[in-house]
């Protein structure tokens, strides 16, 4: 529920008492409240826009997000370019995607959560793949090698990168697995999730299907 991350965890007598439920709730509402201040502390190198255009989202959109936990930036931020090692078919570049929508996700092979959330990302492909929508994911410090045995035994057909010394996971701040980015086809960054999501949910979808028609 948490992903996985590389902070500490709780106490076992204080998880063993209070209800999961409250920790992820308590958690999304401290992460949505930093994000929104002051996201480039979270991010790497990645810093705030200094033209500060708005987000172009409309009240239902932000609904959207808001309502899948998805956090939304105080002020817009410019998508920093990167080079990964390709899997699969990916382009190496970020910037390679040109004039697309791209969900950025941060994912290992051993993230039990991001193994769940795999097969949603792919059911998303299948439906918006072809119609504007990219799916680069990003496997944090893993190699090349690793990251194709591990596609021999699960069926994923959008972009994958390997980031074997954890460059690009280091510039967009990621420490926690998995993490997504939403990036709009101008790159610039409308908002982030931490831990898995229903990515194929009919909200997100009708969502990521409206942007991908955004100039």
């Amino acid at each position: 529920m948490f992903g996985v991350s590389y902070q500490p965890s709780p106490p076992m007598t204080l998880m063993r008492y209070t209800n999961p439920t409250f920790f992820f709730l308590l958690f999304c509402l401290l992460v949505s409240v930093t994000f929104s201040s002051s996201y480039g502390h979270h991010t790497g190198t990645l810093k705030p826009k200094p033209a500060n255009p708005a987000l172009n989202l409309t009240a239902k959109e932000e609904h959207v997000l808001k309502d899948q936990f998805i956090e939304l930036p105080g002020t817009p931020i410019d998508a920093e370019n990167f080079q990964g090692v390709p899997v699969n078919k990916a382009q190496p570049e970020l910037f390679s995607y040109q004039n697309k929508f791209i969900l950025l996700n941060f994912w290992a092979t051993w993230c039990v959560p991001c193994l769940k959330e795999l097969p949603d990302m792919e059911r998303l492909h299948q439906k918006l793949g072809k119609k504007g929508l990219v799916i680069l994911a990003v496997a944090m410090g893993e190699n090349k090698q690793k990251v194709k045995k591990f596609l021999k035994k699960h069926n994923l057909h959008f972009p994958i990168l390997a980031d074997p010394e954890m460059t690009i996971s280091e510039l967009y701040g990621v420490k926690n697995l998995p993490t997504t980015f939403l990036i709009d086809r101008n790159k610039v960054i409308i908002g982030r999730a931490l831990g898995p999501r229903q990515w194929s949910n009919p909200d997100l979808v009708e969502f990521f299907r409206k942007r991908i028609e955004v100039p």
